[in-house]
């Protein structure tokens, strides 16, 4: 799963995506929580532009048809071109870059959320994305991923 990951987002190979998000959307069947809007964990901008796409707003995107939610992109951005998280060392390295990444820039009041990732490697990211969306008033915040370094 881990290799597929990778292809997907650095061979810019979109078709998992769909696919991904199955996997996801069954797991999610299975609990009894509840969600407003899926919430994509952000790229940077110039991430953006040299990958072409946002595999995690791709598999967002995907859940949210199967699911037949809503997705929303712009209750979190990436506001610091940090390191990938895949090149740091340890978990304190990637706690570090991590923190204070995150913006949110609309209002997220009340909002049950959802973030969902391709890949999880420390939690710091996740975490990161919280924060900013309990910042800006969401009443809960959970996150899912198609898989997590080992």
């Amino acid at each position: 799963m881990h290799d597929a990951i990778r292809k997907r987002k650095f061979n810019n190979l979109r078709a998992l995506a769909p696919e991904h998000a199955a996997l996801l959307a069954r797991y999610l069947d299975r609990r009894p929580e509840q969600f407003d809007v899926f919430v994509p964990v952000s790229s940077h901008p110039r991430r953006l532009r040299s990958r072409g796409f946002n595999q995690a707003e791709l598999l967002a995107s995907e859940l949210s048809k199967i699911i037949e939610s809503s997705m929303d992109s712009r209750l979190v951005i990436r506001a610091v071109n940090s390191p990938s998280q895949l090149q740091a060392n340890s978990r304190d390295e990637c706690w570090d870059n991590g923190q204070g990444d995150f913006k949110s820039v609309v209002s997220a009041k009340s909002l049950r959320i959802l973030l969902v990732d391709d890949l999880e490697t420390r939690d710091a990211t996740m975490s990161a994305c919280a924060t900013a969306l309990k910042d800006s008033g969401a009443s809960s915040v959970a996150g899912i991923a198609v898989a997590r370094t080992p």
